[in-house]
C-alpha cells in the first residue's frame, strides 16, 4: 500500500483557532458589560498595565474559548485573535490577584450585574415571552485539595464546596453562590429569589419552583411578597400530618399522568394553612400524586399558590416536573466551564471565578439560540461558531480574520441575526 510521507514547514502567516471570536465580542459590547461592571471592580494597585476591566474581560472569554483553569491563559494569550479581543490579555498569576482583591461588597455588585445581564440577554432573545419561571437548586463541587477555604463534607459524604444555582425555563442563570461544602440546599434562598424577582419588570408571569429544600416559609413569603406563583415540593413529615387531617375528606381522582414509573396514578387536592404565612393569602393548596405499591400507595406532595380556579393539578405537576431542566443546566454550567474545579484557596476569590464564568455561561447562552430554536450544549456552541480555524492577517491597525467559506456562511447567519436581534430590543427600550 502506497502512503505519502507527511512533512512538517514553518510559515511566518498567522493563524488562530478562535475565528469565531468576533460573535462574542459583538455580544460583550451589545450587553454594555463594560459600563456595567468598572465601577464596582476593585481600584488597580499600578497605573501601568491591563485595566481591570480588560482582566475582567479576559476571564470571561477564557471561559467562553474552553480554558479550564487559570493556567490556560498561558497558551490562550499566544492567539493573536484572543489577544486582541482582549487587549493584550492577563498571565495566570495577574488573574489570581484580580480575583483575590475583590471585598465582599463587590462581590455582591457582580452578582447583582450578573443577574441584570442576564435579564437584557433573554430579552433580547424573547421579547414576547412573559413567563418568567425560575428554577433554584444546589449542588454540589467535589474538590481533591485540602488547603481551599470552605472545604466540608456535605450529606452524601462529599468533599467539595456547594453551590446555589436559579436559571429560568431558557436555561439563562440568574443566580450563582458558591458555599462551603456543608451548607444546606436552600440556605439564602429567600434573598437570592428576592433580589432576581425584584429585578424582573412587573409586565411578567413570575413563578419559581424548587424541591423539597425549598419548601419552607422564608422562601414561601418571598415569593408572595414578589407577586409570584410557586410550586414546591413537600416534605414526607409535612404531607403525612395534611394526609391524616383530610383522609376524611379527600377525594381522589384517577389520571392518566404518569408517575413512579405507573399508570395507575390518582389525583387529589388539599388545603394547607401554615403558620406565618405573611400577606393576603392565609392558606396553600397541596396537589397529591400516588400510586399503588404493595402494601398501600406511594405518595408525592406539592405546594402551591396556584388554586383550583387557575390550573388543574395536572398543570401544577406538569409545571413543578420543568424543575428537572435545572438539573440539566447546572450540569452544562459545571461541564462547559468545568465548575466542578476552582483555582483560587480563599472561598471568595473562588465566588468571583464562579460569577465571572456564569457571566459566560450566560454569552454561551445566547449564541446556543442562534444555532437551534431550544438551544444546544456548549460544545456544539464553540465546534460551530468559536472554533473554526483561520488566517490572521494584520494592516494599519486592523485585524482580518479569513476563513473558509462555509464556515462563514454559518457565522455570518448567526452573526446577522444577533445584530437584528440587538438593534430590534434597544430600538423597543428607547
Amino acid at each position: 500500500m502506497n502512503t505519502k510521507t507527511i512533512s512538517i514547514e514553518s510559515i511566518n502567516k498567522d493563524f488562530s483557532s478562535f475565528g469565531g471570536i468576533k460573535i462574542y465580542d459583538l455580544i460583550y459590547n451589545s450587553l454594555k458589560i463594560r459600563n456595567h461592571t468598572q465601577e464596582l471592580l476593585p481600584a488597580k494597585k499600578l497605573k501601568s498595565g491591563i485595566s481591570q476591566t480588560d482582566k475582567l474581560k479576559t476571564l470571561i472569554f477564557k471561559f467562553i474559548c474552553g480554558g479550564d483553569c487559570l493556567d490556560d491563559l498561558d497558551w490562550l494569550r499566544h492567539d493573536t485573535a484572543f489577544k486582541t479581543i482582549t487587549k493584550g490579555a492577563i498571565a495566570p498569576t495577574t488573574a489570581g490577584e484580580f480575583l483575590r482583591s475583590f471585598s465582599k461588597r463587590s462581590i455582591e455588585l457582580l452578582e447583582e450585574q450578573m443577574t441584570l445581564l442576564a435579564l437584557k440577554q433573554r430579552q433580547i432573545l424573547f421579547p414576547k415571552d412573559k413567563d418568567f419561571e425560575l428554577a433554584i437548586d444546589s449542588t454540589p463541587h467535589i474538590q481533591t485539595g485540602l488547603q481551599m477555604e470552605g472545604l466540608e463534607f456535605d450529606y452524601k459524604n462529599n468533599w467539595g464546596l456547594n453551590s446555589q444555582n436559579a436559571y429560568d425555563q431558557h436555561g439563562f442563570s440568574y443566580g450563582f453562590q458558591l458555599r462551603p461544602g456543608a451548607t444546606y440546599s436552600a440556605n439564602g434562598a429567600g434573598a437570592m429569589i428576592r433580589n432576581i424577582l425584584s429585578k424582573v419588570p412587573s409586565s411578567m408571569n413570575k413563578k419559581v419552583r424548587g424541591d423539597s429544600a425549598y419548601c419552607n416559609l422564608e422562601v414561601m413569603n418571598t415569593c408572595l411578597s414578589q407577586g409570584a406563583k410557586f410550586a414546591l415540593a413537600m416534605k414526607k413529615n409535612v404531607y403525612n400530618s395534611i394526609l391524616e387531617i383530610n383522609k376524611n375528606t379527600i377525594k381522589w381522582k384517577k389520571t392518566k399522568l404518569k408517575f413512579f414509573d405507573s399508570d395507575e396514578c390518582e389525583l387529589a387536592d388539599a388545603i394547607y394553612a401554615p403558620d406565618g404565612l405573611q400577606g393576603n393569602t392565609k392558606t396553600l393548596r397541596v396537589v397529591f400524586i400516588r400510586a399503588p405499591k404493595d402494601d398501600g400507595y406511594k405518595y408525592y406532595a406539592i405546594c402551591t399558590n396556584i388554586f383550583q380556579h387557575e390550573w388543574k393539578a395536572k398543570q401544577v405537576i406538569k409545571f413543578y416536573r420543568g424543575r428537572a431542566n435545572c438539573e440539566n443546566f447546572i450540569k452544562e454550567q459545571k461541564y462547559g466551564m468545568d465548575f466542578k474545579h476552582f483555582p483560587c484557596k480563599k472561598l471568595n476569590a473562588n465566588r468571583v471565578y464562579g460569577l465571572i464564568g456564569t457571566i459566560a455561561y450566560n454569552m454561551m447562552r445566547t449564541t446556543s439560540f442562534l444555532i437551534s430554536e431550544k438551544g444546544c450544549l456548549s460544545k456544539k456552541i464553540r465546534k460551530i461558531l468559536l472554533e473554526i480555524p483561520c488566517q490572521l492577517v494584520s494592516h494599519a491597525r486592523r485585524l482580518t480574520i479569513k476563513m473558509n467559506h462555509i464556515r462563514k456562511e454559518v457565522f455570518d447567519c448567526c452573526y446577522n441575526k444577533l445584530k437584528i436581534l440587538v438593534a430590534r430590543f434597544y430600538e423597543n427600550s428607547t
